[in-house]
C-alpha cells in the first residue's frame, strides 16, 4: 500500500492540514462525495465540510486569546482511522484542553470518504462552562 492510499497516512495528513488551518491542503484529501456526520447534522462535499471547519476555527480565534490545535491517530480498523483532535484554548490566564474524536474512512483512491464526529463524555460540558465562566459567546 502506498503512502498516498494508506488510511493512517491520509487521516494524519488531513488532520495536520486542519490543525494548521490549511483548508486547501485539506480539500485535496477529501473525496468529492465525502460526508461529515456531526451530531444530527450531515454535511456533504468538500465545500460544506471545509466551511464548517473554517467557521469553527474563525469563531475560536475571534473568541479566545490563544488557540492551538494538535491531533493524533489512535488506531485503524480496516480503512477507518480514529483521530483525536485536541484544542488548547486560553482566555484571561485560564487554559482549557478540549478533546474530541473523529472516525475517518479512507477510500481506495486515498481520499477521505466519510467523517464521523464523536463528542467525548464531559468535554462539551467543560467547554460550555469555560465559555460561560468568562462571559464569552461562541
Amino acid at each position: 500500500m502506498s503512502v498516498a492510499t494508506d488510511p493512517a497516512a491520509v487521516a494524519t495528513a488531513i488532520a495536520r492540514a486542519l490543525d494548521a488551518d490549511d483548508f486547501d491542503g485539506a480539500r485535496a484529501l477529501l473525496a468529492e462525495a465525502c460526508v461529515y456526520e456531526i451530531g444530527e447534522e450531515l454535511l456533504t462535499g468538500p465545500d460544506q465540510i471545509l466551511a464548517s471547519y473554517a467557521d469553527s476555527t474563525r469563531r475560536a480565534h475571534a473568541t479566545f486569546e490563544a488557540v492551538r490545535y494538535r491531533s493524533a491517530a489512535l488506531g485503524t480498523a480496516g480503512r477507518t482511522v480514529t483521530m483525536e483532535y485536541v484544542d488548547e484554548l486560553e482566555y484571561a490566564g485560564e487554559r482549557l484542553v478540549h478533546r474530541c474524536r473523529q472516525h475517518l474512512t479512507i477510500d481506495d483512491a486515498g481520499h477521505v470518504a466519510r467523517i464521523v464526529h464523536e463528542e467525548l463524555p464531559g468535554e462539551r460540558e467543560a467547554l460550555v462552562a469555560f465559555v460561560l465562566r468568562h462571559g464569552l459567546v461562541l
